[in-house]
């Protein structure tokens, strides 16, 4: 399996993160291509997880990685050739699933002379298509199936019935839903995905490393907490490390800074705990005594017979707090703030998003 990672900012001004995998796969001898039917010799499944949101591409770089996203991602999930797949997603069905929702309060012969006149086909074709659709359905007629719960249009029996009034149920041999059919991903697509997150990764290490930081002295520091009256001093010196961490500039940062509650901030989409030692492993002790269900555990499988306070310090003392406060991976960066050094702990995100 190939795997890579990048981590951006787009230009909404989010940070964003993207996981990319391709997975070789295995013991699909029989596969066939979804638009030739002709057999795929080496099958590729590419995964791309991100937290994009409304995400707005910054470069030319995100751009083609958001595209890449949209036209590669479970690119293998068809129940149906390229002819049945496009007809269930056009227009066309749209009109045939409204027509049939409004004919299926008619009369049972009215419901079955409006399918055929609507399809062009006999009353014979419709009921022969209902019984396609529904071989395994209760009720057996169609009008009496869409009566009888809320049916959505991406319903499989519904599918069926419009694809054989249609006439495209099967297709050059292929009767949909037998299996799954793949688009295939060649390996030029993989390369050119990886490439992308290559360079959408080196975008914004370049963006960090020719950014430009203060250096937050003691006489830097006491003019932002000056022009900021209204923010704490635990605030303003979160505030310098995320400018650091991420090369930005101090009163943006600052703007974009939200404090959720104490020492747990929010940035650009991002939650970190930020604090200095004291303070960070006082909030991991909070961590682990706010939801004792841990100590709980713990206590059960005879791991400990400490109260839940004094296991809590026991745990931080031994792990740190920044493998209790960060699930993700346990990492945590520091920066030298004026003379003390403030610890940056993300909780959803790998450290590679700190410089």
């Amino acid at each position: 399996m190939q795997k890579t990672t990048a981590t951006f900012i787009d230009a909404n001004n989010n940070l964003g993160y993207v996981e990319v995998e391709v997975e070789k796969l295995n013991g699909l001898e029989k596969a066939r291509d979804y638009d030739t039917l002709e057999p795929i010799a080496t099958l590729y499944r590419v995964h791309i997880y991100n937290d994009l949101g409304n995400f707005k591409p910054a470069s030319e770089p995100q751009k083609k990685l958001l595209e890449l996203q949209q036209s590669l991602n479970f690119r293998d999930m068809f129940a149906g050739t390229k002819i049945q797949t496009e007809y269930l997603k056009g227009e066309k069905f749209k009109a045939d699933f409204s027509e049939i929702i409004r004919l299926k309060d008619f009369p049972r012969d009215e419901f079955l002379s409006g399918c055929a006149n609507y399809f062009g086909v006999s009353v014979d074709a419709v009921e022969a298509a209902e019984a396609v659709a529904l071989k395994y359905d209760r009720p057996k007629n169609m009008d009496d199936y869409l009566n009888t719960k809320k049916v959505e249009d991406r319903d499989y029996s519904v599918n069926v019935f419009l694809l054989a009034l249609n006439n495209l149920l099967v297709d050059r041999g292929y009767r949909y839903g037998t299996a799954w059919l793949y688009k295939e991903i060649k390996q030029e697509e993989i390369d050119e995905l990886f490439e992308v997150v290559y360079e959408v990764r080196e975008e914004y290490v370049n963006k960090i490393k020719n950014s430009t930081t203060e250096d937050f002295d003691d006489e830097t520091l006491d003019k932002l907490m000056a022009s900021h009256p209204h923010k704490s001093h635990d605030f303003i010196y979160a505030a310098c490390a995320l400018a650091v961490a991420f090369g930005h500039d101090i009163e943006k940062v600052i703007e974009n800074l939200d404090e959720v509650f104490d020492c747990y901030y929010e940035y650009l989409g991002h939650d970190h705990y930020i604090g200095n030692d004291d303070q960070l492993t006082d909030a991991a002790i909070r961590y682990l005594t706010d939801d004792p269900s841990i100590w709980k555990e713990c206590v059960a499988d005879g791991g400990t017979d400490k109260g839940l306070q004094e296991w809590a310090e026991e745990v931080v003392d031994l792990d740190g707090f920044d493998l209790t406060l960060n699930s993700y991976d346990g990492g945590c960066k520091s920066y030298e703030i004026g003379d003390i050094d403030i610890y940056v702990v993300p909780t959803d995100h790998k450290t590679s998003l700190l410089s």
